[in-house]
């Protein structure tokens, strides 16, 4: 059963049922630790700029900034500032499109390519370790579970999720 309650001026729902409270609370925490993951911190980069380098490394192409925004689910504002920092760091190029001069494109440099794949192959071989201790059937619901849950949120909210961009 949910109650109506105010935050910051804005109407949310209040779960009065202590049992999916409790369930909820516990999500929050792990989705938290998951979030910063089995996975070392990188050093030399952000996750969100650790996200652009691989949304534009698995395009195999140039892409815009507005592209990109639509594929990581964040402002051209933030896009701007991470491409900003990544250009900075020798990571991406940012250049005007020849044929439409007022399309901006971004490609990966070769230095941007390099500490993307090293610092992925990195993060995979701890998330395979973490398979290897979890065993594959609890990893692979686990994966069903994360999986469905995205697909409710998408679906509840209408907002597009980027799909799963496969094997890099």
């Amino acid at each position: 059963m949910k109650e109506t309650g105010n935050h910051s001026g804005g109407e949310f729902p209040i779960e009065t049922d202590p049992e999916i409270q409790e369930i909820a609370t516990r999500l929050f925490y792990n989705f938290g630790v998951l979030s910063r993951g089995p996975m070392k911190k990188i050093e030399g980069a952000t996750r969100g700029e650790m996200a652009m380098l691989g949304a534009i490394y698995s395009e195999k192409r140039e892409v815009s900034p507005k592209e990109l925004s639509a594929m990581l689910g964040i402002s051209t504002a933030r896009v701007a500032n991470t491409l900003n920092s990544l250009e900075k760091k020798g990571f991406v190029i940012r250049e005007l499109d020849p044929s439409d001069r007022r399309r901006i494109t971004v490609t990966l440099t070769d230095e941007g390519k390099e500490f993307f794949v090293a610092n992925h192959r990195e993060a995979i071989s701890g998330l395979c370790q973490l398979v290897r201790d979890l065993g594959v059937d609890d990893a692979r619901e686990y994966v069903r579970i994360s999986e469905r849950m995205v697909a409710l949120i998408t679906q509840r909210d209408g907002v597009e999720i980027p799909v799963f961009p496969g094997v890099v």
